[in-house]
């Protein structure tokens, strides 16, 4: 929990995007000699990017709330969740998995810690919600004076709250530009500044395992055991990969013979719908 001095924060800028998360990690990770401090990590990686914006935003999200680099004796390094991730061969699935760390980083039990991931998590979650809407300014305005109404009613127990917290357009900004990295995309530009947003048809494997394995564990469910899919379990999976529900079983069953040492098929069957047993329940350091 934070000291009563500390402050909630809530605002990141675009400059702290998954792009640049991604070459913070690369930087370290092609690295030929260790890199000692984190200014060191931001000036070398600036130096060997074609970018405007310094990096030490992006890289204070890969340390938190995203868990992706640590400070030790040797030096700044990657952490194992890192290494996972830039194994992946597909910039998709690297996108995928850091929209899933974001979005799941904040807890209820901590409230006062990873804030921006819980500006993050009801922001896509809203988006997912109206199904498809053009996120013109008009829109950015309203979400934005919604999330901020969230934002008093689920903070105002929490030590380090103060009303003069406000939510502001660049904030709204900085997290759509996690959204619209994603792929397939849920964000189609139209206009200028202004995208259509619409449920996904396909995610990753890896993310969909990912959150339906989260969904389970969370509800608490036993491991080697039958379990239902209930009409809550596919929901809560579906609006964390921001696909639409009526893919859920595709996606199921795309998993189901890829990742055998997590989940099988259930061996019960009925009107009541699938059942699955999870042998683990998976964690993205696992998805090697």
């Amino acid at each position: 929990m934070a000291s009563h001095n500390a402050r909630l924060v809530f605002h990141f800028p675009v400059a702290a995007g998954p792009t640049k998360v991604l070459k913070t990690l690369r930087t370290l990770s092609y690295a030929d000699k260790p890199i000692l401090t984190v200014t060191e990590l931001d000036k070398l990686t600036f130096e060997q990017n074609a970018d405007t914006n310094r990096f030490g935003e992006a890289r204070g999200l890969a340390e938190k709330p995203l868990g992706l680099i640590e400070t030790t004796k040797a030096g700044v390094v990657l952490t194992p969740r890192a290494h996972v991730i830039l194994q992946k061969q597909r910039e998709a699935i690297q996108y995928d998995l850091l929209h899933y760390l974001f979005s799941t980083a904040w807890s209820a039990e901590s409230p006062a810690q990873h804030t921006r991931s819980w500006f993050y998590r009801v922001l896509c979650e809203r988006l997912w919600a109206m199904q498809e809407v053009i996120v013109d300014l008009e829109t950015r305005r309203t979400l934005t004076q919604e999330i901020d109404g969230q934002l008093r009613l689920d903070f105002q127990g929490v030590s380090a709250f103060s009303e003069s917290i406000s939510l502001g357009s660049q904030t709204m900004d900085g997290a759509l530009e996690w959204v619209r990295r994603l792929s397939p995309a849920v964000m189609e530009a139209s206009e200028k500044r202004t995208w259509h947003f619409h449920r996904r048809a396909f995610c990753s494997p890896e993310l969909f395992l990912l959150a339906l394995s989260r969904s389970y564990q969370l509800s608490g469910a036993e491991l080697c055991m039958d379990v239902l899919i209930s009409p809550q379990r596919r929901e809560e999976t579906c609006r964390l990969c921001l696909i639409d529900p009526l893919q859920f079983d595709r996606m199921l069953d795309l998993i189901l013979p890829t990742y055998p040492c997590f989940i099988n098929p259930g061996t019960r069957s009925g009107s009541y719908g699938r059942f699955v047993r999870f042998q683990n329940f998976a964690i993205l350091e696992d998805l090697v």
